[in-house]
């Protein structure tokens, strides 16, 4: 039950800061990061590395290629220390990405025989009705 009003009163509370945002009541800054805080979140998990105050500031801002590199490689530092590891699990990823290339042509497979083996069934019973 307190789940139900929880959700209601922050559903509420995040539609009248997008109407004051929207009639101008509201900064667009500080909406932005309203709704950065109400997101919901779920699924996989997303590693940082550690920044700067400078780079925490410009956290809204589109990133730039430089910065996605630093993120890819100091967040791959953090959760991998070792060279080692980080081989390690590229190997085990190109293992599971062979094993789902090798699932979908198999599931390819069956698709096409099935949808080539449901054309003749329907050959067939065409080919029986015209005959009674």
């Amino acid at each position: 039950m307190w789940e139900l009003v929880k959700d209601q009163i922050a559903a509420e509370i995040k539609h009248r800061v997008n109407q004051f945002a929207m009639l101008g009541i509201l900064p667009k800054g500080l909406t932005r990061y309203f709704n950065l805080i109400t997101q919901q979140y779920s699924g996989h998990v997303t590693i940082w590395p550690d920044f700067t105050l400078t780079e925490l500031i410009n956290i809204l801002d589109n990133p730039t290629t430089d910065l996605l590199r630093h993120c890819i490689i100091h967040g791959s530092r953090r959760v991998y220390p070792s060279k080692f590891f980080v081989k390690v699990s590229k190997a085990l990823i190109w293992i599971e990405i062979n094993r789902i290339k090798a699932t979908l042509v198999i599931e390819r497979a069956l698709e096409r025989n099935f949808l080539k083996a449901k054309l003749a069934n329907n050959d067939k019973l065409e080919i029986v009705e015209e005959n009674l």
